[in-house]
């Protein structure tokens, strides 16, 4: 994925792009880091990147605590059928996010960051359960 889609869509980097892993550890794999390494020199922020990051940051959840799952279910309401079709659709519901549930995801993630920070940077044990409403219903 990092040479087939994220390298030939980058912009030039002259030193003003960070790579911000996500924390899964299939994303830790030494190769993968090498290359990111080689893509942004001294900006990688991973658990084993040039700035070390823990894998469940209040600064990684923004798209991970919800956006993604959110995102995979669109993707896969018709199964791709192949690698194509699959790039395809991931292209479609991209452009298909309303600014609306984009502002409330950032809205939610900045309550997360005041929690933790009411927690004293600890695990916040009780936001799982916690019912956020991202996407308003069309009267």
């Amino acid at each position: 994925m990092i040479n087939e889609f994220l390298n030939p869509n980058l912009p030039p980097n002259n030193g003003t792009l960070w790579f911000q892993q996500d924390g899964a550890m299939a994303h830790m794999a030494v190769i993968s880091i090498a290359v990111l390494r080689r893509l942004f020199p001294q900006w990688v922020i991973s658990r084993f990147g040039d700035v070390t990051w823990p894998p469940r940051s209040p600064d990684l959840m923004a798209p991970d605590f919800f956006l993604w799952g959110y995102l995979k279910s669109k993707v896969y309401s018709t199964l791709p059928r192949d690698l194509h079709e699959l790039k395809e659709n991931i292209r479609e519901e991209f452009a298909k996010l309303s600014e609306e549930t984009l502002q409330t995801v950032t809205h939610t993630f900045i309550t997360r960051v005041h929690l933790c920070i009411l927690e004293g940077g600890g695990h916040l044990k009780y936001i799982v359960h916690k019912k956020w409403n991202y996407v308003k219903k069309k009267a």
